[in-house]
């Protein structure tokens, strides 16, 4: 009885190996698959980088493979 329940609550070795390899599967067939963005964040080491990057993608447009133009602009702070 004991050993049904700790098997549960504890899964073994090969159960852990079995699971992390269909999530290996599932990721690589997720990875093929081409996605449209809509939006995405950069994140930058300092402050310094952040205020540089934005400020000289403000001054001009810019094009994603020459087909779509960029907006650019800066996050609000997080709550």
């Amino acid at each position: 009885c004991f050993q049904r329940l700790k098997s549960k609550i504890f899964p073994s070795v090969p159960e852990w190996y079995n699971k992390i390899k269909s999530s290996e599967s599932i990721i690589l067939k997720l990875s093929k698959q081409e996605y449209l963005a809509t939006t995405i964040f950069i994140t930058f080491e300092t402050e310094e980088a952040q205020r540089r990057v934005l400020k000289s993608m403000a001054k001009s447009e810019f094009l994603f493979r020459t087909e779509v133009k960029l907006k650019v602009e800066e996050a609000d702070e997080p709550s």
